[in-house]
């Protein structure tokens, strides 16, 4: 435990950064009163420096106006890259030569549902969906899938807490990440 200098609360010690140059290893303002310590600084040194720093970035792109407008070419050229890695994989799926693989990949899934634990009945995740209101749990739209939470493949349950509605964009991006931490903001209806 130890007090802010800022707030004066106790708090415990990882609510401190770690700082070398103390004797207990960690700073003497908590989080917190450091993060609106730094916003009130920055906002501040904006404002003063607002005009050199916006002169400094112009006086930048113009002196390297080839190497950004390379660095805009691969970088276009690496987003037609994953739409073209895309139109492959619809194709793939599309082409019934494909549909063995494809089939023992279902079947591989459903060998691993069924070797995780846990068993969710049809009630319960009628349950689970009327918890979440038929929201999907990353964005807040409406829900066209279930997603297990913790992934089968890590090691994840069948359980109905480890399930939750989810939309078919934000399934995929999921995949089997895990911890998933979502990088959408929920929308508020």
């Amino acid at each position: 435990m130890k007090q802010c200098t800022v707030c004066h609360i106790e708090k415990e010690l990882d609510e401190f950064e770690k700082s070398a140059r103390m004797k207990d290893g960690h700073r003497n303002q908590c989080r917190a009163c450091r993060k609106l310590y730094n916003q009130s600084n920055y906002k501040k040194y904006y404002k003063k420096h607002r005009k050199d720093k916006l002169a400094q970035v112009k006086a930048y792109n113009e002196h390297n106006r080839e190497k950004k407008i390379a660095y805009l070419r691969e970088y276009r050229k690496r987003d037609y890259a994953i739409i073209a890695s895309r139109e492959a994989n619809r194709r793939r799926r599309a082409d019934p030569k494909n549909r063995p693989y494809l089939a023992f990949k279902v079947r591989q899934y459903l060998a691993v549902k069924a070797a995780a634990p846990g068993k969710c009945s049809p009630q319960q995740k009628l349950d689970r969906w009327d918890y979440y209101e038929g929201k999907c749990w990353v964005c807040g739209i409406d829900a066209t899938e279930f997603d297990h939470v913790k992934p089968l493949s890590k090691g994840g349950s069948n359980w109905p807490g480890n399930m939750r509605p989810i939309c078919k964009p934000c399934n995929v991006r999921k995949g089997n990440k895990w911890p998933y931490k979502p990088t959408v903001t929920k929308l508020t209806a």
